[in-house]
């Protein structure tokens, strides 16, 4: 059983460096920001397991979504023949969206694979929400991360 879920994260880069340090002055702190535009972090939690896996993307789409799934039953769940996977409302059709994310053959494979389910009250989802707000607290909160790829560096050091 997987859970997954995801998470906007605003891009917010440094305008200008703050003047260092002296020994009459301690550190000062710039806190004119530019916005770089946004990105998602996505996590995939094994509830049964005991593992987290996450990532950033550009975008949070369905395809986006799709990609990340098909990632994890490629190299996690290669042996597997289904794995249950446990989605909020915004990602229900990830079996459609399997298949514009790769190719027919591809596709098929994983789909078949695939046995998706949103829970009523959400009790299963609160696993991957709890990965994902530690993962927030551990890593995003407080900082300045401009680039999207320091974001998937920040992530894939915490995972």
């Amino acid at each position: 059983m997987v859970c997954t879920d995801e998470q906007p994260v605003q891009l917010i880069r440094k305008t200008r460096e703050a003047p260092p340090a002296t020994t009459q002055q301690p550190d000062r702190v710039d806190y004119e920001d530019e916005r770089a535009g946004g990105a998602t972090a996505f996590v995939l939690c094994g509830a049964l397991g005991g593992w987290r896996e996450a990532s950033a993307r550009e975008r949070c789409t369905k395809t986006d979504c799709a990609r990340e799934v098909a990632t994890l039953k490629e190299r996690r769940y290669a042996d597997r023949e289904k794995v249950t996977l446990v989605l909020d409302n915004l990602h229900t059709d990830i079996k459609g969206a399997s298949c514009t994310a790769s190719e027919a053959t591809r596709a098929r494979k994983l789909v078949r694979r695939i046995k998706s389910c949103t829970p009523k009250h959400g009790s299963w989802l609160n696993i991957a929400e709890s990965e994902l707000s530690e993962m927030t607290r551990q890593c995003l909160c407080g900082r300045r991360i401009g680039v999207l790829e320091a974001l998937r560096a920040e992530i894939a050091a915490l995972s």
